[in-house]
């Protein structure tokens, strides 16, 4: 799956919100109209989902060959640049969250300088146990 083909999914939903929780602990939200999606580090964390394995899966685009390096961290981060770029192209964010403190922005609103990625310094350490 493509990042192009995650984003004509959530093109879908013409308006509203989506929420997602794991045995009661929230994992993600879905704002259409805002074009967000926020990601909580405790639900990943809760229900074992790694960032690599999400970046690997919505990377995999056979054209460009997205999703392939992200087997560590370092590739990890280097294969969200490229999702990034693409989302911030196609007007998408996506926020992790750590108990409602930002941690790891992509997509729309991230400088173009950066990447269009931006990461919390006091939360890099937490970040890379996820990857």
């Amino acid at each position: 799956m493509s990042v192009s083909d995650v984003i004509e999914l959530l093109d879908i939903f013409e308006g509203g919100q989506l929420s997602v929780t794991a045995d009661g602990v929230p994992l993600s939200e879905i704002d259409v109209e805002k074009k967000t999606v926020s990601l909580e580090m405790q639900g990943l964390e809760e229900t074992g989902i790694k960032l690599s394995g999400l970046i690997s899966a919505v990377g995999d685009d056979k054209k460009t060959g997205l999703g392939t390096k992200a087997k560590n961290a370092i590739g990890t981060l280097r294969e969200s640049g490229s999702i990034a770029k693409k989302l911030s192209e196609e007007g998408w964010a996506i926020t992790l969250y750590d108990k409602s403190e930002r941690v790891l922005s992509i997509g729309y609103g991230s400088s173009g300088l950066t990447g269009h990625l931006s990461i919390s310094p006091r939360k890099i350490g937490k970040l890379f146990k996820l990857i």
